[in-house]
């Protein structure tokens, strides 16, 4: 869906005399962007992308990766850019403030502060150390919390916990569900247990789908590796 991003300003023109901005995405705003590219004289130095289904390529690329939604709730695109080993700065939306540590794995700049982010922009790109320090910490914070292997260990965290409230009856003890329901919200899963459970009314059918399914694709990865 589209993000409410912040227009360009002069501040930000510094910047681009010296580089190229690739600008992936479509939407409403690109033609009053590209009006404003020329106006600021920096036309040259915009390419718009359009929609891009594969963004590996840009982030191999780029020598900084900047995220300027106003409205970014999670950050996928962070954790694509930690994966990638691609340096960031991005506004302090409610995704990036939860997963970035500012100067560690990246640059925070306040939202509407299009001068503080063109600096920290600017500084970035002048700094090679600091550009290597970002992506080396940015793919550690990647491997260690947010990898294929981790969401999988924590699916089997959490269906492993739902899995023991069956009982032999096989139905599901009223407190340890409503207990579980509150915890798969926390690791985001209560939208796969709702999909699961609308095929398999049967709660505790739900739940043992679900644990045969996750240890399909644990035993799935164990192979590929």
């Amino acid at each position: 869906p589209p993000r409410s991003t912040p227009k360009p300003s002069s501040a930000a023109s510094d910047v681009y005399k010296r580089q190229t901005l690739w600008l992936a995405g479509d939407g409403p705003e690109r033609v009053n962007l590209a009006h404003l590219a020329e106006r600021l004289g920096v036309g040259d130095r915009i390419e718009f992308l359009g929609w891009q289904d594969d963004l590996r390529p840009y982030f191999q690329r780029a020598d900084v990766f900047v995220c300027s939604s106003r409205i970014e709730p999670l950050g996928n695109i962070v954790l694509e850019a930690w994966r990638h080993g691609c340096p960031l700065v991005a506004a302090r939306a409610a995704g990036p403030v939860e997963l970035i540590n500012d100067g560690i794995n990246g640059s925070l700049c306040d939202l509407e502060d299009a001068p503080a982010m063109a600096q920290a922009i600017t500084h970035l790109l002048d700094s090679a150390g600091q550009r290597q320090d970002y992506a080396a910490a940015g793919q550690a914070a990647y491997a260690a919390g947010y990898s294929r292997a981790q969401v999988i260990a924590r699916y089997q965290q959490f269906f492993d916990l739902l899995y023991k409230c069956v009982l032999p009856q096989n139905q599901l003890r009223d407190d340890c569900i409503y207990h579980h329901l509150e915890l798969s919200e926390q690791y985001q899963h209560c939208s796969l247990f709702l999909k699961y459970n609308h095929h398999h009314h049967d709660q505790a059918q739900c739940v043992q789908h679900l644990y045969l399914d996750l240890n399909l694709q644990i035993h799935h990865e164990k192979v590929l590796q």
